[in-house]
């Protein structure tokens, strides 16, 4: 009687205890299918190989860059460097000269104009507003230079550089001035031991004749005289040392007033159409 008691409640139990797996399996696996994908995200699947191989990689192969040497600048050695300093001063003085003859060429040339010669390769005289590059050359053409000078005077206005010719090429005009020293008084010096005249020293004003010619065709543009300022008295030193060059040459020169180069501007100026001062 007890074992089939026994065997009951074993049947008992045994079926209960299938029926709690059940339904525990069942929920879990409920619970799964629904909340799974949350839970529970699936794994990427890994991509396989493909088939094609890729191509291998270029092999580049670097060159070494070259080795650049600094080569030592050379050291002169003493005789190097007055030897150079000789040649530099070769050329400068070269080059000097050559300005130099450049420019005697071109004063002799000029200077001839004003003895009635002509230049065939200077630039013809046009009339009008300036530049005309001009010459200014004293009477014989011993000396002949640009403007300004002590013959015509240019104002700082105009561009001295514009009139002053480099050629024969460039060349117009030439003016040619002829001095003339016209006694207006003098200052006696005597000797203090013997009071007797021992020297004079002759006050006098500058006249100069001005000549405008073109130097192509040797053709007067203009012929004008002018006459400089009326020297003092006052421009006499009180005594005069004969033994002394500086003071007794003013015994054979004289003492002037001054050259006429302002009113000379004053009547080139409508001429060649400078501006005024």
């Amino acid at each position: 009687m007890q074992d089939k008691q026994s065997s009951s409640w074993f049947t008992v139990f045994f079926a209960f205890g299938l029926f709690l797996v059940l339904v525990f399996g069942c929920g879990w696996m409920a619970v799964r299918a629904w909340l799974g994908p949350i839970l529970f995200p699936p794994t990427a699947t890994p991509i396989p190989p493909t088939a094609t191989p890729l191509p291998p990689t270029a092999t580049q192969t670097l060159t070494p860059s070259p080795t650049f040497t600094r080569t030592p600048t050379p050291t002169r050695t003493p005789n190097q460097t007055a030897t150079a300093q000789r040649l530099f001063q070769q050329q400068e003085t070269q080059a000097v000269e050559a300005t130099a003859i450049a420019w005697r060429a071109l004063s002799a040339s000029a200077a001839g104009v004003c003895l009635g010669e002509t230049i065939a390769e200077a630039q013809p005289y046009q009339s009008g507003a300036g530049p005309h590059p001009v010459l200014s050359c004293t009477e014989g053409g011993i000396i002949c230079s640009t403007l300004p000078d002590s013959w015509v005077y240019i104002p700082p206005e105009v561009d001295a550089a514009a009139w002053s010719p480099q050629s024969l090429q460039d060349l117009q005009l030439v003016i040619c001035p002829k001095l003339t020293m016209v006694d207006v008084g003098q200052c006696n010096y005597y000797d203090t031991s013997t009071q007797k005249l021992a020297g004079v020293i002759k006050l006098q004003r500058v006249r100069v004749d001005y000549q405008v010619i073109e130097a192509r065709s040797g053709r007067k543009l203009a012929v004008f005289s002018k006459t400089g300022p009326q020297p003092d008295r006052q421009q006499c030193p009180p005594t005069v040392n004969l033994n002394n060059p500086l003071e007794s040459n003013s015994l054979t020169y004289g003492i002037n007033g001054g050259y006429p180069a302002f009113e000379a501007y004053q009547a080139l100026r409508d001429l060649l159409e400078l501006p005024a001062p």
